[in-house]
């Protein structure tokens, strides 16, 4: 789990990475070919798949996405926010074949497994102080 290459096990359920869901972030753009992960993508830039990546949970791109090669499939769900509401068609193109499933339970499962949000965070001793009564408005 500590390796950065590890995104996860999204097909074998006895794995020992298959309840790992991280959170991958990658300041700009990001090319991704050949290979499988899940969890939480973040784009800053624009993601190109070219060919046989999967990837279950959600993925955000705050550029444009691109799919082109055979074999690609993103289940759970895709928000590309850096295009206008008039542009939000998948640049796919070349031969191939991509898949957008949309999956509630994918997006479940990376909100419940992904350590960083399921993690609970302890409460400071006083975080919430009733001012009403000191006559603050």
């Amino acid at each position: 789990r500590s390796h950065q290459l590890n995104w996860g096990e999204p097909h074998d359920p006895i794995d020992t990475c298959h309840y790992y869901w991280p959170i991958i972030h990658s300041p700009g753009d990001l090319h991704l070919s050949q290979g499988y992960g899940q969890g939480i993508l973040v784009v800053e830039g624009d993601l190109e798949l070219t060919g046989d990546f999967e990837f279950v949970g959600l993925i955000f791109v705050f550029g444009a996405l691109r799919s082109s090669g055979q074999g690609n499939k993103i289940v759970g769900s895709t928000n590309v926010l850096g295009q206008s509401a008039l542009e939000t068609e998948l640049d796919a193109s070349g031969a191939g074949s991509t898949n957008l499933q949309l999956s509630s339970c994918a997006i479940e499962r990376a909100h419940i497994y992904s350590s960083r949000l399921a993690r609970p965070i302890p409460l400071a001793e006083r975080s919430f102080v009733d001012i009403s009564a000191l006559g603050v408005e």
